[in-house]
């Protein structure tokens, strides 16, 4: 009797066990995990659209990069290096140096987005172009070591025309908006860009001198400088009330 009762409780255990590895079995094919659930955390995915068109800063945003693109003195710094007395021999040097820079800052551009993010990115890029044109508005023919600073300095600001586009309005207006809101950005900026030259240009025509296209490039950016960094900060502290909404 002893015996059977011993054998017995063996196999009651026994099949407790057997019941026990089913049930997980069955939970881990069917995804039932019975472990405690992780709170989901609220992901910002862009503005309405609708909700987007209704901030000033959406529009100081766009007419800042059309204004950029309109007023970058890249277009008059190849006439200007020959109006102030370069050789050809010097400026195709400045232009390859710039070539290659522009190359390495595409990379170093998209390293810096990923570990500072948009704010520090964009205004490296816009001090940069700003420090170009200062000093092309002070070079003189014996300040070469200068031209070839302001060559580099331009490379570094130049992503912001190219690949920043794109990473801007995804960062500043979100993805749910992404289409429409690149759409109007890109077309603005290439508008400024057909612009450029002719605007720049303009001046020379009449005074034989890029003093005039100099100065308004610079207060151009920075205006840039100011606004820019005025509307960040406002979409910024309305992506985290709209987060804190949801």
């Amino acid at each position: 009797g002893k015996i059977t009762k011993i054998d017995a409780l063996g196999v009651a255990k026994l099949a407790a066990k057997v019941g026990a590895s089913k049930d997980k079995i069955e939970d881990e094919e069917t995804g039932n995990s019975k472990q405690p659930k992780k709170q989901k955390q609220t992901m910002w995915e862009g503005f309405d659209y609708e909700n987007l068109r209704r901030k000033p800063a959406y529009y100081a945003v766009i007419i800042c990069l059309a204004v950029y693109a309109l007023t970058s003195a890249g277009s008059i710094s190849t006439p200007h290096y020959k109006d102030i007395g370069f050789d050809g021999e010097f400026i195709a040097l400045i232009l390859s140096i710039g070539s290659i820079g522009l190359a390495v800052a595409k990379i170093l551009v998209g390293i810096l987005y990923d570990r500072c993010g948009i704010k520090i990115t964009v205004n490296i890029c816009l001090f940069t172009a700003l420090a170009s044109k200062l000093i092309l508005f002070i070079i003189t023919a014996e300040m070469k070591a200068a031209a070839i600073v302001g060559a580099v300095l331009s490379a570094i600001a130049t992503p912001l025309e190219t690949v920043m586009i794109s990473i801007i309005v995804l960062d500043l207006f979100g993805k749910k908006c992404f289409n429409q809101t690149l759409a109007i950005t890109t077309s603005l900026f290439t508008i400024g860009q057909a612009l450029n030259s002719p605007l720049l240009n303009l001046p020379y025509d009449f005074m034989q001198s890029y003093t005039v296209s100099f100065v308004v490039s610079i207060v151009a950016s920075i205006v840039v400088i100011i606004a820019l960094n005025l509307s960040m900060i406002s979409l910024k502290r309305d992506v985290k009330q709209d987060t804190l909404m949801r």
